[in-house]
């Protein structure tokens, strides 16, 4: 290979990584440009809550007693996180006036940082952020990955758990939600 050939190859993968980038920072700007300002986000209002495994297979949720909850681990650096959150918005949002609820624990070491990650996205959550980074929710449920998401049935009672991302809006999900109703 000459090194003019080896010039223009380097020259071309360059100025295609230049073009990515650009896009990449063009699509961040403008997604988070339509999405609900920042400044009207209330931290004080996402804090730890108590959560403690009552059986193996049963969970209670301090406040949230008979009611179907989601419990989803996730974090604004964790990319499946982020990809499936939309559709847990959607999920909620269908659910809610039939008591569903969702705790989103977030493993982000700055919970600030996360929930505005969230916000500039996908709006401001409209479901219980809980910060989870230093708490030992990761231990009652034995995690090994996020995104980590369980469902509980009205009676705490987990029906379903899973490591991986999923679009909760799906025919499958949307049955495993019906099922705990």
């Amino acid at each position: 290979m000459s090194s003019r050939t080896l010039f223009f190859l380097i020259a071309g993968a360059f100025l295609a990584s230049v073009f990515v980038a650009k896009r990449f920072l063009r699509d961040m700007n403008e997604t988070a440009s339509i999405s609900s300002p920042i400044s009207t986000l209330d931290l004080s209002q996402y804090k730890a809550i108590g959560i403690k495994r009552v059986k193996k297979d049963t969970i209670e949720i301090q406040g949230l007693k008979d009611r179907p909850v989601m419990i989803n681990f996730w974090a604004s650096w964790c990319a499946p996180c982020m990809t499936e959150m939309p559709s847990i918005y959607k999920l909620h949002e269908k659910y809610r006036s039939q008591g569903f609820e969702v705790v989103a624990i977030n493993l982000d070491v700055d919970l600030g940082k996360g929930v505005e990650a969230l916000a500039r996205r996908f709006g401001k959550p409209p479901f219980l952020i809980v910060p989870g980074h230093e708490s030992e929710y990761v231990d009652i449920f034995q995690i090994e990955g996020v995104p980590y998401t369980l469902l509980l049935d009205r009676k705490g009672k987990i029906r379903y758990s899973s490591t991986g991302e999923r679009d909760w809006m799906d025919e499958e999900s949307i049955k495993l939600v019906e099922g705990i109703m």
